[in-house]
């Protein structure tokens, strides 16, 4: 598949000078030999040796703004995490659904499974013991 962007044919945009001196036109340049040469059309024949007089003057190109250059740090700064949440392991007692019904301390491990066991057998449904983090208070 072609591109979208066409080649520039460079040739075909230079510009011979009474010096022969070949040079790029530029769009302001463009417009402003449009200009002329239509304000040459309407004095008709009447051309003299004074119309560079008259032409409008080329304005200078400006000069491209240096740009600032920062001298590089001699520490490198590290960006900061995100302020660290302290967590605890507790086995919590979840039901078929997967809603915690009971929470007990990780050491408390024995308990959680009695009482995930009572459950079943009260409610004949399903009930299971998971380790879970939470934060800490």
């Amino acid at each position: 598949m072609a591109r979208g962007k066409r080649t520039i044919n460079r040739k075909e945009q230079m510009v011979f000078e009474e010096d022969d001196k070949p040079r790029e036109e530029t769009e302001d340049e463009e417009e402003d030999d449009d200009d002329a040469e239509a304000s040459d059309e309407e004095s008709g024949d009447e051309e003299s040796g004074d119309d560079d007089e008259e032409s409008p003057k080329k304005k200078p190109k400006k000069k491209a703004k240096a740009k600032v250059v920062k001298p590089a740090t001699t520490k490198a700064k590290r960006p900061r995490g995100g302020k660290v949440v302290r967590m605890r392991a507790i086995w919590g007692v979840f039901n078929n659904s997967n809603a915690m019904v009971a929470k007990f301390d990780f050491p408390q491990k024995q308990e959680a499974e009695e009482h995930a066991a009572k459950l079943r057998e009260e409610k004949k449904a399903t009930f299971f013991v998971i380790q879970v983090k939470e934060e800490m208070k």
